[in-house]
């Protein structure tokens, strides 16, 4: 069992959601685990997530969108780590476009 898992609810954010995902994928250890769980992707988040050969990433899919905070709970539920950290990937993003905008 893992130790911490790090569950990442997303829709439709292909591009920073593999950065996200093989950044923490490259740390080697086996106390770690990744949750995706697909909101309904229609930007081919399932075909990028299928070409990741790493027996820590388990992917769990919606069968259509559903409120993101259901989404984000579904992720915790299906964490198996003792410890559950949930990285939003919009809330970096949007982060980093206002330290750029305020000159730091």
């Amino acid at each position: 069992m893992a130790i911490l898992s790090i569950s990442i609810p997303t829709y439709n954010r292909v591009e920073q959601l593999k950065e996200l995902v093989e950044s923490i994928l490259f740390i080697d250890t086996p106390d770690i685990e990744v949750v995706v769980t697909n909101n309904g992707c229609t930007d081919g988040t399932m075909a990028m997530l299928r070409g990741i050969d790493d027996l820590r990433l388990k992917v769990f899919t919606n069968d259509k969108p559903v409120p993101g905070y259901y989404n984000m709970i579904l992720g915790l539920f299906n964490s198996n780590g003792k410890y559950v950290l949930i990285v939003m990937i919009v809330i970096s993003y949007v982060l980093n476009d206002c330290l750029s905008l305020s000159n730091f």
